[in-house]
Formats: C-alpha cells, sequence, structure tokens
C-alpha cells in the first residue's frame, strides 16, 4: 500500500499538474548504519524491513516524478514521533498500559538500543515552517530528517515510563527482532540551518 498508494498520489499530481508535495519517509530508510549520525546525504542507504524499503522506493519515486515531470517534493525522514493522540500500537502506549495494569513487557534486544524521539509538535511546526519557505519555489527535490536532539536508550525511556507509573515493569528481555536497528540517532543540521 505504501508503494502503491504513493504512485497514485504521484500520477495524480501529474494529471493535475499539481508540482509540489510534502510525503511522509522515515529514519527506516537508514536501516541498521553504522553511521554515529544519520544525515541526509548517506550514501549507505540499506533498509532491514519491508517497511523501511518502501519507504526508501518513495523516495526514489519522487526523484524520478521529479527529473521526469518537475513535480517538486520533499520527503520528510521522521524519527520516533511521540505525542498524544499516537498509535496504540506504540511502545510506549502498550509499555504504559501493561506496567499500569502488572503486566508482562517485551524488551527487545535485552533493551540495548536507542532512539532519537521527536515530539508531535516539533513536527508540526517544523513542516509549517518548511511549507512557508518551499511554497514559491518552483525547482526542488529534498530528502529532510525530522528528529529529536538527543538519542535515547531503551532502557533509559522504560525508567521513565515506571517513575510517571509510580510501578515498576515486569521486564522480559529477548534477542533482537528481525527488521529491527540498534540506534536512530537523527543528524537535524539540514532542517535546522532551512527553519533556523
Amino acid at each position: 500500500s505504501n508503494i502503491k498508494g504513493f504512485l497514485n498520489i504521484l500520477d495524480s499530481c501529474k494529471e493535475n499538474e499539481i508540482n509540489k508535495i510534502f510525503y511522509a519517509s522515515s529514519s527506516s530508510v537508514y536501516g541498521d548504519s553504522n553511521d554515529e549520525r544519520l544525515n541526509e546525504s548517506s550514501t549507505k542507504l540499506d533498509p532491514v524491513s519491508f517497511y523501511g524499503f518502501t519507504k526508501k522506493m518513495n523516495e526514489d519515486f519522487a526523484k524520478n516524478y521529479y527529473r521526469l515531470h518537475n513535480i517538486n517534493s520533499i520527503g520528510l525522514r521522521f524519527f520516533t514521533v511521540y505525542g498524544p493522540w499516537g498509535r496504540p500500537d506504540m511502545a510506549y502506549y502498550k509499555f504504559t498500559d501493561k506496567i499500569m495494569n502488572e503486566k508482562m513487557i517485551d524488551i527487545y534486544n535485552h533493551g540495548n538500543h536507542s532512539r532519537s524521539f521527536t515530539y508531535i509538535d516539533d513536527v508540526i511546526v517544523s513542516i509549517s515552517k518548511l511549507y512557508n519557505i518551499f511554497k514559491d519555489n518552483n525547482n526542488f527535490y529534498e530528502l529532510i530528517n525530522i528528529g529529536g536532539g538527543e538519542l535515547v536508550s531503551l532502557k533509559y525511556f522504560i525508567s521513565i515510563i515506571e517513575k510517571n507509573c509510580g510501578k515498576k515493569a515486569i521486564k522480559n528481555f529477548l534477542k533482537k527482532q528481525k527488521g529491527d536497528v540498534n540506534n536512530t540517532n537523527a543528524d537535524c543540521e539540514k532542517i535546522n540551518n532551512i527553519i533556523n
């Protein structure tokens, strides 16, 4: 659905002479990179999940539609977005629910991975500022990271939930899941330079 849906959007843009779009990509395009910080200029993209692979394909489709049909685009590589009204399958909702109800939580990779968490309000402000900067521009194809400012370990993440719940988690440590990555540390220099 990621691939077919996005191609439908690009084809509709071409047919209806819409020449600018923003679309959601993902930090998953980087895969399990050894880079200390994940940067948009990296040429070592190697997604390890089908989801990441579909997002990488969408970036490639957008690049070709830019070259062939002059459809300008910005692909936003989101890093672990969280906040109110998030999806209930996200780790922080599942962990909180299970901790509050004294149920066991599964902790993959024995808790030895980290994420650049990004608060939803920061995402919204970033998109709004990018829109205002690019709305009058008619020649762009960009990929932009939108990520939190620091790397947070899963173990620390769980300790914050425990503190706010006033309860200790019952932990089930498991090996790393296939398709998961160790760290997603966002390099946000590009967006900081664009939107200040």
